[in-house]
């Protein structure tokens, strides 16, 4: 039973992984930044980007980059080699 939840959360952080690559791609797009796709994928990020881009604003406010895509893609990383 363990092994089964360990999977499908391997698999969500997956998931999460590459939407997140795929926003960010698709953000340098200016085509797709206005598509149904990228409005979507981006709403399923916003509730993990939030958290991280509102703590690295704490941080280091008025940072040129928003590098919570990278952060987030480390943490779920880190989280799905602890399972």
């Amino acid at each position: 039973m363990l092994y089964i939840i360990a999977v499908i959360i391997n698999i969500a952080l997956s998931l999460l992984e590459y939407s997140v690559i795929i926003e960010c791609v698709c953000s340098y797009l200016p085509q797709l930044c206005e598509s149904r796709f990228y409005m979507a994928i981006s709403k399923l990020n916003a509730p993990f980007l939030n958290p991280l881009r509102k703590l690295l604003n704490r941080i280091s406010p008025g940072l040129p980059v928003d590098i919570s895509p990278l952060l987030l893609v480390i943490i779920a990383g880190i989280i799905r080699r602890l399972i």
